[in-house]
């Protein structure tokens, strides 16, 4: 006989989606987006892919098939790389689980209005892609100061 916290975990094991599967169909969304012609969607499900997901071989492939484009429109998009950015004083509109992902927290720690994007990329130790996919997180939710 299991007590209730041991009903209660197992259903809820039972129910949870691995982080391989979330990452499976949010590959597969990125894919059909951009041949739809969506870029805008890809771009946004590319993002939670890359920054919520471990990048597996068939991510980390199509990012160094992409990865030069995608720079250039994230370039285009934050300014040149040496702008720097800061998370608002205001307080940041994401989730509270947010900035403490991994690699949401690599890059927001260095994002203090005063290094240069560029130096927040080495810093981080991430791809620079896996670092504009934060930023651009960052951005769409008003969580970054463009203004500086």
């Amino acid at each position: 006989v299991l007590s209730g916290p041991d009903v209660k975990r197992r259903i809820r094991y039972k129910q949870s989606v691995s982080v391989g599967q979330v990452s499976q169909q949010l590959f597969a969304d990125v894919r059909q987006l951009f041949q739809i012609g969506d870029r805008e969607g890809a771009l946004i499900s590319l993002e939670r892919l890359i920054v919520l997901a471990p990048l597996n071989p068939a991510i980390e492939g199509f990012l160094d098939q992409n990865e030069d484009r995608l720079l250039q429109y994230y370039e285009k998009a934050f300014g040149p790389w040496s702008r720097a950015l800061r998370v608002r004083a205001d307080g940041p509109r994401m989730p509270d689980g947010f900035f403490s992902v991994q690699k949401v927290a690599a890059v927001v720690q260095w994002l203090d209005g005063k290094r240069p994007l560029e130096v927040v990329f080495e810093r981080a130790e991430l791809r620079k892609i896996e670092c504009c996919a934060v930023v651009s997180q960052l951005v769409r939710s008003n969580a970054i100061d463009l203004s500086i």
